[in-house]
């Protein structure tokens, strides 16, 4: 009976969005919003579908945490040129996976050194390699196996 209870009450809940006029129903779920906002002194977050972008701006460098996806990456970079000019100093991968470096290529040409530990270059590598992909990747050109 409590089966049957949750589903009626999640379909009503799903069913209830059908009467939301389309083109909120599209802002809703589809539309891509992020958010670029100063946190403290010149540390910045970018917020989007891929999580969360920090970035350090000021006249002395610009140094970006990861970059998501692409099409994420591309805003980021628009919000920074509305501060600065630079190029980044320092584009620093946290680990291999898709959602914190496949916004790397955005930065050809932006990024003066992209850094990660040694094994996010090879991993990156590897699964760029296994998608036939490389052309598409910029990867790490500084590394660090220790400290």
């Amino acid at each position: 009976m409590s089966l049957r209870r949750d589903f009626l009450k999640q379909a009503s809940a799903l069913g209830s969005l059908s009467l939301l006029p389309a083109n909120q129903l599209w802002k809703t779920f589809f539309q891509e919003n992020y958010e670029f906002k100063l946190l403290r002194n010149d540390v910045y977050i970018f917020m989007e579908r891929g999580g969360t972008i920090a970035s350090y701006l000021s006249d002395d460098g610009l140094v970006v945490v990861d970059t998501q996806f692409p099409d994420q990456a591309n805003h980021l970079i628009a919000e920074l040129r509305k501060n600065s000019d630079r190029q980044v100093d320092f584009l620093i991968n946290t680990h291999h996976h898709g959602d914190h470096s496949a916004g790397n290529i955005a930065f050809k040409g932006l990024a003066k050194k992209v850094v990660a530990h040694q094994n996010s270059l090879e991993n990156q590598k590897r699964v760029a390699e296994e998608r036939n992909a490389l052309d598409t990747q910029l990867l790490p050109d500084t590394t660090f196996t220790e400290k």
